[in-house]
C-alpha cells in the first residue's frame, strides 16, 4: 500500500488507496457461448431468455447471440473443490426446443488471483419440430377412413420454397395415428 499527499481545496490529505483486489474478485464473464440456429447456422434470430439456478450469478444476453454468466469467481468458488465446480445456464428462445448448458469448471491455474472464463464456442438451438395435423376429407363423398397419407418432400426454410423439396427422411407418428383399431360391431340382421 502505498500513501501520497493530495492537495484538494488548499488543505494536504494523506491518501492511501487499497491495494487492487485481484483478477477474481471482479465481476466478470464466467461462461460464454453463441447461440446458432441448427438449420442456418448463423446466430439465432430469436427472443432469447437466459437463467441461471446459480447464486450470486447472473445470466446474460449480448447482441449476436451471444449469452453467458457474469459473476464474481473468488465469491462463488473454493479454491479446494473449484475442480468439482459447475456452471448452468438454461437458455429458452421462440422457435427452438429449451437449452440448458452445464460446464465444469475444471482446473484454474492462478486462482484465486486469476480466473479463466469458459467458452463454450458456437451452441446450437434445435428447431421445435413441425407437427402436421388433420383429417383427409373427399370432395364427393366426404371423411375418408383408412387414407394413406404420404410426405414427398420438405422445405427446411420459406426462403427454399422456390426450389426443389428434400426428400423427408424424419418422421414422428404417435401411437394413436398408427395403432390397430377393431372394427365397429357389425349391425344385427333380422
Amino acid at each position: 500500500m502505498s500513501v501520497r499527499t493530495v492537495v484538494a481545496r488548499g488543505r494536504l490529505w494523506r491518501f492511501a488507496a487499497d491495494d487492487a483486489p485481484p483478477d477474481a474478485g471482479r465481476q466478470q464473464i464466467l461462461l460464454r457461448a453463441r447461440l446458432i440456429d441448427e438449420l442456418t447456422g448463423t446466430p439465432a434470430r430469436a427472443e432469447l431468455t437466459a437463467t441461471t439456478t446459480m447464486k450470486d450469478v447472473r445470466a446474460a444476453i449480448v447482441e449476436g447471440a451471444n449469452v453467458g454468466l457474469v459473476g464474481r469467481p473468488s465469491a462463488l468458488f473454493a479454491a479446494a473443490n473449484l475442480a468439482n465446480a459447475q456452471l448452468d445456464l438454461s437458455i429458452s428462445a421462440s422457435g427452438f426446443l429449451p437449452l440448458r448448458l452445464v460446464s465444469p469448471v475444471g482446473a484454474q491455474p492462478g486462482f484465486p488471483d486469476t480466473f479463466r472464463l469458459i467458452p463454450l464456442g458456437d451452441v446450437a438451438l434445435r428447431r421445435i419440430p413441425t407437427r402436421l395435423r388433420g383429417r383427409v376429407v373427399s370432395r364427393t363423398v366426404g371423411p375418408r377412413t383408412n387414407a394413406a397419407v404420404r410426405v414427398e418432400g420438405i422445405w427446411r426454410q420459406i426462403a427454399d420454397t422456390t426450389g426443389a423439396a428434400v426428400p423427408a427422411n424424419i418422421v414422428e407418428l404417435w401411437s394413436g395415428v398408427y395403432a390397430g383399431r377393431s372394427a365397429p360391431p357389425s349391425a344385427p340382421t333380422t
